[in-house]
């Protein structure tokens, strides 16, 4: 029974990639390349955004973004992603701004990647705390009140909190407005489970991810958007790299 209700989010991944191979950068289906810049400040790596050909602008202020990421007991999206599975879900909770107890105006969102291809749903949650305990209890308070679906509510039921992280980010656009940039620093990921949040065990990560966020009709000039920058394309994941720091001791083949 289990194994069947968690066939439902990859049935959902599957809908979604019928939907990506029906349509021709439709909206809501973008790609994404990604570049880990362990070497580089934030501000370092926005001046060289401002030298871009394709004549990059902020677009917005800087802010925080916050996500507790949602998993199996047996962590089956991570290994997903590490194995480099062709369709990849990701499954959080995201909130905007500094920490308060109360987090409000959050947003529970199904992230789905197939290949390059991502997409993800949103749903406004009610608000609820971070610090009364059990969590579990107090995010399911939320997810009721949202008037969610029966089905997202069953699949919700076989996964809980592993890990919470947040960083700054700050946003670009091209002049043309078909590519946009963003920084991603100061990750800081701290161990989750149902109870709480534990914030004694903590990790970070130094640098920057960059992503360069665009249509699928725009495919071709990507390769001169990204070609620009001197940095490798990566697989980097924020929640794949957050449990590895947090709980790698555990499988010490990562």
């Amino acid at each position: 029974m289990k194994a069947n209700k968690l066939a439902k989010i990859a049935k959902t991944a599957d809908d979604i990639k019928k939907g990506i191979q029906s349509t021709d950068g439709s909206r809501g289906y973008r790609y994404e390349r990604k570049f880990y810049v362990p070497e580089l400040s934030k501000q370092d790596l926005a001046n060289v955004i401002k030298c871009h050909p394709y004549f990059f602008r902020e677009i917005y202020y800087e802010r925080q973004v916050s996500n507790i990421y949602f998993d199996t007991p047996d962590l089956k999206f991570y290994f997903k992603n590490l194995d480099g599975a062709d369709r990849r879900v990701k499954l959080r909770i995201r909130w905007y701004e500094d920490f308060e107890d109360v987090i409000e105006k959050p947003q529970l969102e199904y992230k789905i990647k197939i290949g390059l291809v991502g997409t993800k749903k949103v749903i406004p949650l009610d608000s609820f705390s971070i610090t009364e305990k059990p969590l579990l209890n107090q995010i399911q308070k939320s997810l009721v009140g949202a008037g969610l679906d029966s089905d997202i509510l069953v699949q919700l039921g076989f996964v809980e909190p592993v890990l919470m992280n947040h960083y700054r980010r700050r946003y670009f656009m091209s002049a043309d407005k078909l590519f946009r940039l963003t920084i991603d620093s100061e990750l800081h990921f701290h161990e989750v489970n149902k109870y709480e949040i534990n914030w004694n065990r903590k990790g970070t990560s130094p640098g920057c991810v960059l992503e360069l966020k665009y249509n699928h009709s725009n495919e071709l000039l990507a390769d001169r958007v990204s070609n620009f920058f001197k940095f490798r394309v990566t697989k980097f994941s924020k929640f794949a790299h957050g449990i590895e720091k947090l709980y790698g001791e555990f499988f010490p083949e990562v």
